[in-house]
């Protein structure tokens, strides 16, 4: 408890960390577990001092725990492992866990539209850069103005080609 004293830490602030660190451990799906495992090498044992650090403000663990669901998102959505600075990256960017799968999924579904873009321009077009995202809508706009223009016939002095000969 001193410790918390010394911290700043206050006694509404202390019951804010219990209460997130019980409902992690309890209500997380193993990806976010997992993601909190690699990225900070916290396991279920030490999530409770995870939470409960004193040297650490409520803002910063808020971050990383935020950083460990988004990256939890990211390999549940099938887009693999990010580093934990990523996830911090991501998180700051106001991407939320909620919004992490969609964003994800939306990367992985559209992988060939992303196919020459580099890792950071992808996560950023998760964490919601503009610029990222019209660059993935153009991708798509472009294949899909491929398909886009029907079939046409030519015709000319011999008749219309590209239906072949008649029989009649």
């Amino acid at each position: 408890m001193a410790a918390f004293i010394g911290g700043n830490v206050s006694p509404a602030e202390l019951q804010r960390r219990i209460e997130d660190g019980y409902q992690a451990v309890f209500s997380s799906p193993p990806e976010t577990l997992s993601a909190l495992q690699s990225m900070y090498g916290v396991d279920a044992a030490h999530m409770a001092a995870f939470f409960l650090d004193p040297t650490k403000g409520e803002k910063i663990i808020t971050q990383k725990w935020t950083a460990a669901q988004i990256g939890g998102q990211a390999s549940k959505s099938g887009f693999g492992d990010i580093s934990a600075a990523e996830g911090e990256k991501l998180a700051g960017s106001g991407l939320g866990a909620k919004d992490a799968g969609g964003a994800f999924g939306a990367l992985v579904q559209g992988a060939q539209l992303t196919e020459g873009m580099t890792r950071e321009e992808q996560l950023a077009a998760a964490g919601g850069d503009a610029t990222e995202q019209q660059k993935i809508q153009a991708a798509g706009a472009k294949k899909k103005a491929a398909f886009g223009d029907g079939g046409t016939f030519a015709s000319g002095q011999g008749g219309v080609s590209g239906l072949g000969t008649s029989n009649s």
